[in-house]
Parts: C-alpha cells; sequence; structure tokens
C-alpha cells in the first residue's frame, strides 16, 4: 500500500449516504474496506474527530487546557519555527515528526495536568468506534475507488493513468 495519503475533504453526501452501508462478506473484504475507507476519507474523520473533540470539551471543560496547548505549540513548531532545527538532549527532531511529537507530549502533560485522561479516553473512544463502524461498513463507489486510483491509490503509474480514464469515463455517464 502507498504510504501517499490525499488529505482532502470528501464530500459529505457521499460520506453519510445511509444508502452505501452494507456488512463485509468476508474479513478480507472487511480489513480492506478499513484500510481504504481510512485513507479515502481521512480529512473527514479528521473533522468528525474535532466535533468529538469539542462536545468532550463541553461536557469537560477541562479539556480545553490540553487542546489549547496542542493548538498553541502545534502552530508554534510549525507555522513560526517552520525552518528551526529542534534539538533536545542530541535528538533533532525532523519537520515530519516534529509536527505531532512534540505537541502530542506537551497534549499528554496538560491532560495529566488538568486530571482529564478518562475525559480525553471518552473522546477517543467515540471518534475511534465512529470512525471503524463508518470505514468497516461504508461501501464506496466505482467512480470513488478510480478517482482514489487515478490520484495516488496503490496502483503504478500506469494503472493510475488508466484508473483517470475509468473516472473521467464514469463521470461522463453521469
Amino acid at each position: 500500500m502507498s504510504s501517499d495519503m490525499s488529505f482532502t475533504l470528501r464530500n459529505w453526501n457521499e460520506f453519510i449516504d445511509h444508502t452505501a452501508f452494507k456488512l463485509p462478506e468476508s474479513a478480507d473484504k472487511a480489513k480492506d474496506r478499513l484500510l481504504i475507507n481510512g485513507r479515502y476519507y481521512i480529512a473527514n474523520y479528521a473533522v468528525v474527530f474535532g466535533v468529538c473533540s469539542v462536545i468532550g470539551m463541553l461536557v469537560h471543560s477541562g479539556l480545553v487546557v490540553p487542546f489549547g496547548f496542542f493548538i498553541a505549540v502545534f502552530v508554534v513548531l510549525n507555522v513560526l519555527l517552520k525552518d528551526t532545527v529542534i534539538e533536545i538532549k542530541g535528538y533533532t527532531f525532523t519537520k515530519a515528526n516534529r509536527a505531532l511529537h512534540i505537541p502530542g507530549v506537551i497534549f499528554a502533560i496538560a491532560l495529566y495536568w488538568t486530571e482529564s485522561v478518562t475525559a480525553f479516553c471518552w473522546v477517543l473512544g467515540l471518534f475511534s468506534i465512529l470512525m471503524f463502524v463508518h470505514a468497516l461498513l461504508r461501501v464506496r463507489s466505482l467512480q470513488a475507488h478510480a478517482s482514489n486510483a487515478a490520484h495516488g491509490g496503490d496502483l503504478s503509474g500506469a494503472a493510475r493513468g488508466l484508473a483517470a480514464k475509468v473516472e473521467n469515463a464514469v463521470k461522463k455517464s453521469h
């Protein structure tokens, strides 16, 4: 599987289309759906996590501080100091691993400090259940599969070109 993921927000009508949910026929199909839908809808899942987080903050105000720290540190490291080399005790953080590692540690400390670990576990659990059920049951259309493949899915360059042609043909037929 390709490590590239397109962080594209998919159409919400497509995402929640109730007619496109069906139990997978086998464990292999279930695994494939989880992987493919997890990658295809990653931006939608990020929004769902944000909504779950806001709900969590409304229910347990102690979560506001950890999320605030996470966002602040993330912005400082990845926007204001994006070209600065960060080294801590001989370990150099690359741009890729500092994007979430340092803010994640600050977030964990703030969770502990505000005694909000249990509340965050509820947020994470709610999100995980929603994402798992959606990714497992969501059957994607031929057009969505072709679009994913044409834009960097698990195909070689030649197959990706063919997938792009299929995607265009499907679009023209609608």
